[in-house]
């Protein structure tokens, strides 16, 4: 399958999701879509679930801050290459948190992948019953929470060391 019909294909996954090619990771164009967080599960089931995209495998989740938004991005091998999709969400504070629905259970290996941004960056993944998901293990911020005044989520930009937070 060419990369126009993939395109094609997972423009119409989901109503509301463009995907396009752009350089996103590397030196080759691969397809990319932004998703609303609450579209997010229903699009990965759908790319799951198509027999000609087939994506069968996560490869990464990535989170960075742009501004005051987290952005998340979603790294997939498939069938015909690989495609990332990116989700944001605004904290309602600086160090509050966010949710975004997990995807665990369609992909185990991205438990530690949302453990780490559970921990650093403040992400609540959340089930399809809408129960927030317990982290595994809290090896990072057992170890922040135990240094004076620090307060936040590590990798934000308002995290400050042993002082307060903006």
């Amino acid at each position: 399958m060419d990369a126009n019909t993939i395109l094609t294909k997972l423009n119409r996954a989901v109503p509301g999701v463009i995907f396009d090619r752009g350089r996103i990771a590397g030196p080759e164009p691969v397809p990319f879509g932004w998703v609303d967080g609450k579209s997010l599960r229903r699009l990965v089931e759908a790319l799951r679930a198509d027999q000609e995209i087939s994506a069968d495998h996560l490869e990464n989740i990535s989170v960075a801050q742009v501004g005051d938004a987290l952005m998340v991005t979603y790294f997939f091998r498939a069938a015909h290459g690989c495609f990332a999709l990116r989700a944001t969400a605004v904290p309602a504070e600086p160090n509050a948190w966010v949710s975004f629905p997990t995807v665990r259970d369609l992909w185990p290996m991205a438990a530690p992948m949302e453990n780490y941004s559970c921990e650093l960056f403040g992400i609540r993944f959340v089930g399809a019953d809408g129960v927030e998901l317990e982290i595994e293990a809290s090896l990072v911020l057992k170890a922040k929470d135990s240094e004076a005044g620090s307060r936040g989520f590590p990798l934000r930009k308002n995290f400050v060391v042993g002082g307060s937070s903006s």
